[in-house]
């Protein structure tokens, strides 16, 4: 899951949810689940609060088109390891991922559709790739394993456990407690991904990528609604998570950016630094990089 926090929807490539054929639903049924999926079917969002609805269904929308985007992001992955010739045990791993980014992005366009959302809009074609098909490398590889995964699944897992302790709705527990334990394969998948790349950089691919460390992370604070006044007005915060009557799988800005900070401390930077990377530098530096 890419992280997103933001209601701002990009009227482009569609997360089209219209039917196909009979064998093709079964097929995408398969190899997504349909337990969830099913559930839909008799959800009434006229029995949560009307601006807790129209809360969630736009923060659901969000999410369907990051979904969507990462389906697409980690497919141009699984391609540019092929034309790579990287191992198999990677290609395979790495094919997971696209499958589970498309089960995501059904789910929750299906929850943003329960709740009223009948525009279909997905992810801009400028969040579509991360590694150039035509002449993949592996330090293109290496940067966007360690965007997508290492910081942007391995937060997404946090926030995602917030979200499914907060939901007072059951159907939206599940589908928060799915994704989440999909993205924590994700975010191990991208840590033991680079564990095996890095050593086969050369020393100035090894270096571009700790160079842009600190505008990484500058970029992911302020997409998780964090920066240094939001961070100067919480820290002394008691923020808690815990079931919320009325809550369809929403929080306040600050409560992303909380969550933001609580896993680049618990997770993002012990994991960066066990790659080898300067970590506490990169994040002291991000402010810097902009």
């Amino acid at each position: 899951m890419s992280v997103t926090t933001s209601d701002t929807r990009r009227r482009a490539t569609p997360v089209d949810l219209a039917p196909t054929t009979p064998n093709l639903a079964k097929m995408h049924r398969s190899a997504i689940g349909a337990e969830l999926r099913d559930a839909f079917d008799g959800f009434d969002a006229s029995a949560w609060p009307d601006d807790e609805v129209r809360r969630a269904r736009r923060q659901w929308a969000s999410r369907a088109d990051a979904e969507f985007a990462s389906t697409a992001q980690f497919a141009g992955l699984v391609h540019a390891l092929t034309r790579l010739g990287a191992p198999i045990e990677l290609i395979g791993a790495a094919t997971r991922l696209v499958t589970d980014e498309c089960r995501h992005a059904d789910l929750c366009q299906r929850f943003a559709a329960a709740l009223g959302d009948d525009t279909p809009v997905g992810a801009g074609r400028h969040a579509l790739s991360v590694v150039p098909t035509e002449a993949p490398t592996w330090f293109a590889v290496a940067r966007a394993i360690l965007t997508a995964c290492a910081l942007g699944e391995q937060i997404s897992v946090t926030v995602l456990d917030a979200l499914r302790a907060v939901c007072d709705a059951p159907l939206a527990a599940a589908v928060c407690e799915r994704i989440g334990s999909d993205e924590r394969f994700h975010a191990r998948f991208g840590y033991e991904a680079l564990a095996w790349i890095l050593p086969r950089l050369t020393d100035d691919e090894r270096q571009r990528l700790e160079r842009g460390l600190p505008s990484l992370l500058g970029h992911f604070e302020q997409t998780c609604s964090g920066g240094p006044d939001v961070l100067a007005r919480i820290v002394e915060q008691d923020v808690t998570f815990e079931r919320r009557a009325g809550n369809l799988g929403t929080l306040a800005r600050d409560e992303y950016a909380a969550l933001f900070y609580a896993s680049l401390e618990a997770d993002v930077l012990p994991g960066l630094t066990a790659l080898g990377f300067d970590a506490p530098q990169a994040w002291a530096a991000r402010h810097d990089a902009r």
